[in-house]
């Protein structure tokens, strides 16, 4: 039957897998396109935010294959289709239940939020995967009292700290967990046996801290903290993420199926393992309530919320399977299915980024002889590498961006947020377009970029393209190129005709 499960897993996954990169997995690419180590702890350094491993594994892994957008999501699929084995013997390992097991494993393999992680080239999948085996390991202990246990736990837990920030939080919630489970299993001094091995992370993670220190201190500029006020949608959002059907409806549904399974079981008395549902409560309930304030919220933005949903598998296959009579468990799992078959389909439908179909029309000549602005700059790179990997030759293309005009990689950490609030860049560019000796210029634009005090994209964009319809006579229609992840609207303007 798992066997069964995880065929249906790869088969969802490979309806996503060819769906390209968007801008984090731009910045994935360029990293672990570095050459020798050095370089890559370099760009780890100053474009990205999180320890090295995972991009360690895709610098290797990069050397091996061509490079090209599907390759970069395969590891992402290796790790996703192996978390459905993993959420299998975690939910076993916890509960005993081969049923419990198979039914967590089902939703690993159709959840939407792990059919996602399973084709985006970042490190959520593989997070998930050493944050499950920790677990594994970890609660093994407990029952076994296997000194190997003990050894693979220590382990996977140096690893887990090594590949997210995050993995700190996991390994403190973790502890937290086998508290509870050893003081409802009278188990105490199993659990301060292992109170020595969280220290270990900490330690080997000394040689990182200088560039932790400078990745929290560039802070998250493109998005503003997020108020108290929100705290219903912060709680809908990371719930939804956990539940495992599509993201709109877990978010409407999660949370009044909770409170129906509460007062179900306040009248029928459930029979629930105490120890099993405190250690899996340990470790969800925080991250419902906290994600998105220690971390950016947007709504639906929930990959932080990736590395703890194989715990809310196991959580919602205990209580599904807990007293559901067989025929409606199976109904409501075909039901669970085909949302789950549709939202993959529907994801899959289109790219993850609209940049890739305008590339291919670049390339085929679709806009004749041009320049081309980007809107905003960070986009730029993404454009750049569709153009070098996916055009069918290697023409040279007129692009500048804004508010950097020349931007050849992604945007670095610290001093970026300053380029948004140089009141000089706007009449910068508009110098630039004046001395260009191209008649026509394209406009490219990011619709869904976001605000904030430090960064005022969307406010300096809405400006320059207000200035340009001001400046030089628009021609042609608005174009619009659709995505899954980023989609891009495309304006032409004519230089050669001011107002």
């Amino acid at each position: 039957m798992l066997v069964a499960i995880m065929a249906l897993g790869l088969g969802l996954r490979l309806l996503l897998i060819n769906g390209g990169i968007d801008l984090d997995e731009s910045v994935t690419e360029y990293v672990s396109s570095s050459q020798t180590v050095s370089e890559l702890i370099d760009r780890i350094v100053h474009f990205e935010f999180g320890p090295p491993l995972y991009f360690f594994l895709m610098m290797l892994w990069r050397k091996l294959t061509p490079d090209q957008a599907i390759y970069l999501a395969l590891p992402s699929l290796f790790f996703g289709m192996l978390l459905i084995p993993l959420t299998y013997l975690l939910a076993k390992k916890i509960t005993d239940s081969s049923k419990v097991a198979l039914v967590a494993a089902l939703f690993c393999a159709m959840s939407p939020l792990a059919l996602f992680y399973s084709h985006e080239a970042r490190v959520y999948s593989l997070f998930s995967c050493l944050n499950a085996s920790a677990a594994y390991f970890y609660i093994d202990w407990f029952k076994n009292k296997k000194i190997t246990s003990l050894i693979g736990f220590s382990c996977l837990i140096c690893l887990i700290a090594y590949t997210h920030y995050l993995g700190f939080f996991f390994l403190g919630l973790l502890g937290l967990a086998g508290l509870f489970f050893s003081l409802l299993q009278k188990q105490t001094k199993d659990f301060f046996k292992t109170i020595p091995l969280f220290f270990l992370p900490a330690a080997l993670f000394i040689p990182w801290l200088p560039n932790m220190s400078l990745h929290l201190s560039a802070g998250t500029y493109w998005v503003e903290r997020t108020p108290l006020s929100q705290w219903w949608q912060v709680i809908a959002s990371n719930t939804a993420a956990l539940t495992p059907v599509p993201w709109v409806l877990g978010a409407f549904l999660s949370i009044p199926i909770l409170i129906v399974i509460f007062f179900v079981w306040l009248k029928k008395k459930i029979e629930l393992d105490k120890s099993n549902i405190a250690f899996l409560l340990a470790i969800l309930i925080p991250p419902v309530f906290l994600l998105g304030y220690i971390t950016p919220f947007i709504l639906g933005y929930c990959r932080y919320m990736m590395p703890f949903a194989p715990f809310g598998f196991v959580l919602w296959a205990i209580l599904i399977t807990n007293k559901m009579k067989t025929k409606t468990m199976l109904a409501l799992l075909v039901v669970l299915g085909l949302c789950n078959a549709f939202e993959a389909r529907s994801l899959g439908s289109l790219d993850r980024s609209g940049l890739r179909q305008l590339a291919h029309d670049m390339n085929d000549k679709k806009f004749g002889q041009c320049l081309y602005l980007i809107l905003p700059d960070f986009d730029a790179y993404t454009l750049r590498y569709y153009l070098r990997t996916e055009a069918k030759d290697n023409s040279d293309y007129q692009l500048v961006s804004f508010p950097n005009l020349e931007m050849q990689h992604p945007t670095p950490h610290h001093g970026y947020a300053a380029t948004w609030t140089d009141k000089d860049n706007v009449q910068k560019l508009f110098d630039f377009l004046q001395q260009s000796s191209q008649k026509n210029l394209v406009v490219i634009r990011d619709p869904a970029v976001l605000e904030s005090s430090k960064m005022p994209a969307k406010s300096r964009i809405d400006q320059v393209i207000k200035r340009l319809a001001s400046t030089y006579e628009r021609t042609g229609d608005i174009i619009e190129y659709k995505a899954k992840g980023r989609s891009f609207f495309v304006e032409r303007f004519n230089l050669s005709s001011n107002k």
